[in-house]
């Protein structure tokens, strides 16, 4: 009943790796087996990166549309200070990192330096520059849950001055300085692919009590010149494997194929085989199950191999966009909730539909009472979700016999089928609803492809704000000076990108997600992960406007929840996280209709407006008891008589139980 069914060698002896990991700063990942917290995932979750300056990866499509989150930068020594990161303006654009979603990576190469100045590493590096690098890039403490230290020793691949015992001491010494500064930090050993070539496994002993008792990750860094592709298939499971046995999760701490003094592309060809090859299906299941977590690209591959609008860089954004991480479903009894929600699809036609006042075909709303848009929005989310065309072409035909001449309907419809009087202009949530609705049936049944471009470029025209991408309220009026949080559908607008082609919705996700990160800086926010109904995109309160977690903001758990089920955005997953910490505190049989952004009880009742969409968030909940709970909460509150409760709860019963799905998939 489906809606539809992630050639720089390090020559020397230390690299350090850090990784800011952003699924928000307390979601620390558990090192005994690799796994990340919450159950285990039946599918592959790879967190993939691209190098390795933030610059060039920030200003690399690839980055952005293939979904990847690591952004890495080289330290080569002290004269690498130059970058600063250490005024309030730098400090602050690295928690920014942190509240988007994104990570960094620093590796820091020491070897041309330590050669010319030997003593650094096991010096100035370890008293000064090791808790430096630590305090900078954890933000002064804001996520050192979220830095990662990757030593590497590749003393044994190149050769140099210090001996292996000197490198393991000064790893253990860099440890405990990093650690003294950002006590949750990660500090793990790497190693050079080419260990492994030729030999079926490295003679690892030697490092054995530092993998065993020091380190919280493992990296290898995989590089070869594009002919010596196999070296390359030979070496990657190779190192993963024996990393793995280890319990550690394993990063690829930078991978390309280089092609220098080629005037031709041969390394696009040669990636895009790779990625096909190793980093989906079966292939990348192995490697997930050997331990690997981490994927990053060196810079050279978005810079100089994968281009938009070739076809590798198509082969490579779908390949690696297709390994959605989490599970579809928390239903405690898949055959018990597909009759469960089959029911309440019935009971929603018998007492939410009818044909009265809707000019010959179907609407949402009493035979006496008005239609919004936002009710045809969901009707026809449900509609296609229980395969159900009929009802789905009578709402639509219904909506359009409303369109404005903008093309969007008039958001209040009175039981003589006219427009009410406030009602004559649009409203942005349930034209966002009935666009996804129409792709979904489109792609589904097939028939819709027309009027749905025609109306995601209709919402693009006329409820988006140009300049500041901003969601409006509706055609007419809002964006930046009030816009409301819940009206911000991320995961439809990723979908909508793909769908017409219109790269800008990209801005859109990001406007709305920096909002929302403003809401965290300057609000109760940042703990309760709640946000109001009605906000300015800079954190502010809208004068006039509800500024608490109430009847319309309930939705937005919802709204974010598709966005990571759907596509695994690490910043939807930090709010959720922000959300299930507080929803979960209080208990699933508890949750009130309100609440201050801060906390604080507005309503003392309970909804099912509020438990619902806090049960599609607790899809990223860790702890299982509560997961049960808020189940069993949201399908004993049923209210069919009740439009809003009814609607919002069978929408939430449909992403919980894994049937409201991404119809590109």
């Amino acid at each position: 009943m489906n809606c539809s069914r992630s050639k720089c060698h390090f020559f020397l002896p230390l690299l350090f790796l850090l990784v800011l990991f952003f699924l928000g700063c307390r979601h620390r990942l558990q090192t005994g087996g690799g796994h990340f917290p919450g159950p285990d995932l039946p599918d592959p979750v790879i967190v993939w990166g691209l190098g390795d300056t933030e610059s060039a990866a920030k200003a690399q499509p690839l980055f952005t549309d293939a979904g990847m989150e690591i952004i890495s930068h080289w330290f080569n020594g002290p004269e690498d200070w130059q970058w600063g990161y250490e005024s309030s303006k730098d400090q602050k654009k690295i928690r920014e990192h942190y509240d988007n979603g994104r990570s960094i990576q620093i590796i820091v190469w020491l070897a041309d330096y330590e050669k010319k100045n030997p003593g650094y590493l096991t010096g100035k590096f370890l008293r000064e520059d090791a808790a430096r690098l630590a305090r900078i890039w954890s933000g002064n403490g804001y996520c050192s849950d979220r830095l990662f230290f990757g030593l590497f020793t590749e003393f044994e691949t190149y050769p140099n001055h210090l001996t292996r015992e000197e490198i393991l001491e000064a790893y253990k010494k860099a440890r405990k300085t990093i650690k003294e500064v950002a006590p949750d930090a990660s500090v793990g050993l790497g190693f050079g692919g080419y260990s492994w070539l030729g030999r079926g496994e490295v003679d690892l002993s030697p490092y054995e009590e530092i993998l065993r008792y020091h380190s919280d990750i493992a990296c290898v860094q995989q590089m070869h010149d594009y002919v010596n592709y196999p070296l390359m298939c030979e070496q990657v499971p190779k190192s993963i494997a024996q990393l793995g046995r280890y319990g550690l999760p394993v990063m690829v701490s930078h991978f390309k194929f280089w092609q220098e003094g080629h005037a031709e592309n041969p390394g696009a060809q040669v990636t895009a085989r790779f990625v096909q090859e190793y980093l989906t299906g079966e292939s990348l299941r192995k490697l997930y199950a050997d331990g690997l977590r981490y994927w990053v690209f060196m810079a050279e591959v978005a810079e100089d191999q994968i281009l938009p609008g070739t076809p590798e860089y198509r082969q490579v954004v779908w390949s690696l966009r297709t390994h959605y991480p989490y599970p579809s479903s928390m239903a405690p009894d898949e055959a018990a909730a597909e009759q469960l929600l089959a029911e309440a699809w019935e009971n929603y036609k018998g007492y939410q539909m009818t044909g009265e006042g809707a000019g010959g075909f179907l609407r949402v709303g009493k035979p006496d009472g008005e239609t919004v848009s936002e009710g045809i929005g969901y009707g026809m989310i449900l509609a296609v979700c229980f395969n159900d065309r009929e009802t789905f072409d009578g709402l639509w035909q219904y909506a359009k016999s409303h369109h404005n001449e903008r093309g969007l309907m008039d958001w209040k419809i009175g039981p003589d089928n006219q427009p009410m009087p406030d009602g004559k202009n649009s409203a942005t949530d349930g034209d966002e609803d009935m666009a996804y609705a129409l792709i979904t049936a489109d792609l589904k049944w097939g028939g819709y492809r027309e009027d749905a471009v025609r109306l995601v470029e209709s919402i693009w025209q006329h409820q988006i704000e140009p300049g500041t991408y901003i969601v409006k309220g509706g055609d007419h009026w809002g964006g930046a000076e009030v816009t409301n949080p819940s009206y911000f559908a991320p995961g439809y607008y990723k979908i909508f990108q793909q769908y017409t082609g219109n790269p800008e919705w990209s801005r859109v996700v990001d406007a709305g997600y920096e909002m929302i990160a403003r809401l965290n800086e300057k609000t109760g926010a940042g703990r309760t992960g709640l946000l109001p109904d009605w906000t300015r995109a800079d954190g502010e309160p809208a004068p006039g406007f509800r500024f608490d977690y109430t009847y319309d903001a309930c939705r937005v758990p919802l709204r974010l929840a598709m966005d990571a089920v759907w596509f695994g955005d690490r910043r939807a997953l930090a709010q959720l996280e922000r959300m299930n910490n507080f929803f979960a505190g209080i208990g699933a049989g508890k949750i009130k209709a309100g609440y201050t952004l801060d906390g604080q009880v507005v309503h003392d009742w309970s909804d099912v407006c509020f438990t619902g969409p806090a049960g599609a968030a607790a899809l990223f909940a860790t702890d299982q008891e509560y997961r049960r709970e808020i189940w069993e909460q949201t399908v004993a509150m049923d209210n069919p008589e009740a439009y809003y409760q009814s609607s919002l709860r069978l929408l939430s019963l449909l992403l919980m139980s894994g049937n409201l799905g991404n119809p590109l998939e």
